[in-house]
């Protein structure tokens, strides 16, 4: 695989789609786990998720799936109050 991606660019850009969404607004991201660095991404995506509960409602869609197939997230900023 040419091009596959690394944990510390992926939860920065989860860092900066949280500083642009709105209450109500979705972050969804597919991990796919089946290279060298997919796991740990995949424990800091889910780590980065339990980080962010005050904001927002975060979802591991396929958490029964195989080691290798992709893992879908799905992150809900709450509304205010």
């Amino acid at each position: 695989k040419a091009l596959v991606t690394r944990t510390a660019t992926t939860i920065a850009s989860l860092e900066q789609a949280l500083r642009w969404l709105q209450p109500g607004g979705v972050i969804s991201l597919l991990a796919y786990v089946g290279h060298a660095e997919g796991e740990a991404e995949h424990q800091a995506v889910v780590n980065w998720m339990r980080r962010q509960q005050a904001e927002l409602e975060s979802k591991w869609i396929n958490p029964e799936c195989s080691i290798t197939s992709p893992r879908l997230y799905i992150c809900t900023r709450r509304q205010p109050g």
